[in-house]
Order: C-alpha cells, then sequence, then structure tokens
C-alpha cells in the first residue's frame, strides 16, 4: 500500500488522504443518511402490470349480518349480493343480486322462517321449513345439512349444496343420527354426503366424488390433530 501511495501526484494523496479523515469522523447515522440518499436517488423501476384480482368474498356484520358482498375484481363489474341464515340445521344461501336492498329483503324473509322454528319446536320433520321454501321461492336458494363436529375435528361439518329444504333436512337427519353413534359413523355420513350421484347433478351445486371427499375429512382429521 505504501509502495502505490509513492505512484500517487502529491495533489492525488491529498485529496486521498482528507477523504479517510472525513469518513473516520461521519458517525454511524450520517453514513445510515448518505445511504438512504443514495438509494433515493436510483431511478424507480417501471411498475410491472398488475394483475387482474379475482374476486373476494366478503361477509357483513351489524347492519350487513347475515349478508355476504361477493367484491368482484378490477374491470369485472359490480359487486354482488346473497343472504345467508342457519335455520334448524340448514345452512340456507339465496342467489346472487345485483343490490344491497334486494339482499336486506331476503335476509329479511330468512329471520321470518327462522321465527317460524319456535312456534314448531314439537315438529322433528321440519315440515314448516319445506313448506316455507316451497316452489316458486325455493328456486332462488340452495341449501347444506350441518351437523356439531367440533368435538371430534373442531368444526362445523356440512353437506354438499342441493336444490331443495327437503333433500336437506333428509341429509340432516342422516348426519344427525351417524353423530349419535361416534365419529366413525359420523364420518362414513359425512362423506357420503358431500357426494351427488352423477345422474342427479345440477349445474351449479358443487359436489364431489368419492376420492375428493375421502380427502376433506382426512384433512379435517389431520388438522384437528395437530391442535
Amino acid at each position: 500500500r505504501c509502495l502505490a501511495l509513492q505512484c500517487f501526484t502529491e495533489g492525488l494523496r491529498s485529496s486521498l488522504l482528507r477523504h479517510i479523515e472525513v469518513e473516520l469522523m461521519r458517525t454511524p447515522g450520517q453514513k445510515a443518511s448518505l445511504q438512504q440518499q443514495a438509494q433515493d436517488a436510483r431511478p424507480l423501476r417501471k411498475p410491472s402490470k398488475a394483475r387482474k384480482s379475482m374476486p373476494s368474498r366478503r361477509r357483513g356484520t351489524g347492519p350487513m349480518a347475515g349478508i355476504s358482498v361477493l367484491r368482484p375484481g378490477k374491470g369485472l363489474g359490480s359487486s354482488r349480493y346473497h343472504a345467508r341464515a342457519t335455520i334448524a340445521g340448514i345452512a340456507i344461501t339465496s342467489r346472487c343480486v345485483r343490490t344491497l336492498d334486494e339482499a336486506k329483503e331476503l335476509r329479511r324473509f330468512l329471520e321470518e322462517v327462522s321465527a317460524r322454528k319456535s312456534q314448531n319446536s314439537g315438529s322433528a320433520t321440519g315440515g314448516w321449513l319445506v313448506e316455507a321454501f316451497k316452489a316458486p321461492v325455493e328456486t332462488s336458494w340452495s341449501f347444506r345439512a350441518t351437523v356439531d363436529a367440533r368435538c371430534w375435528v373442531g368444526k362445523t361439518l356440512s353437506s354438499r349444496q342441493v336444490a331443495s329444504a327437503k333433500e336437506a333436512l333428509q341429509l340432516h337427519t342422516a348426519l344427525d343420527a351417524a353423530r349419535r353413534q361416534g365419529w366413525p359413523a359420523l364420518r362414513r355420513a359425512w362423506v357420503m354426503s358431500m357426494q351427488e350421484p352423477r345422474s342427479t347433478c345440477r349445474f351449479g351445486h358443487r359436489s364431489l366424488d368419492a376420492t375428493q371427499a375421502e380427502g376433506v375429512a382426512a384433512a379435517a382429521e389431520a388438522c384437528a390433530a395437530a391442535v
């Protein structure tokens, strides 16, 4: 290093020494500030084209309780709404509507139906629920049977989506009866309830095949075991 310095001119050596002295006198805070200034001076990268976001689903609270909002991604149209409620072990969801007022009207209908439950507490068949959603009202709704399995897998289980309250009640009856027999019986009934015969599949009603249903059940057991 000394030999290299001797090769420098007098002016270059003086400049180098002054630079070293200044660097030694600077505090760490000053150095960080200089580094930040250098970063700020760098040219900004050209932002990449944003991908179109996928629709997101949000459940309302407060005045929006019982109403879900489907917010589309940018450039994919306006929001849609649907009313929802769980009555007598049946999860009920309305068709998607364009305005919040329509969704609130559907939600009020669900509240009226729910109020009938106490008036028909002695009815084990749920005929009052079937009557409330008979045609043409039935075409506006979809149904899923639910059963409490928190003591085994930490959550409520639900069947495939069906188009009638009567079918949902039949699924609920089977699940509830299996629940009384323990987890192995409930697991079998749940796996069956998630499937639908190919001959009865309806457009827009999602169901699983045997392999997929078994996978869902196994995943629920794995999650419960990991807790």
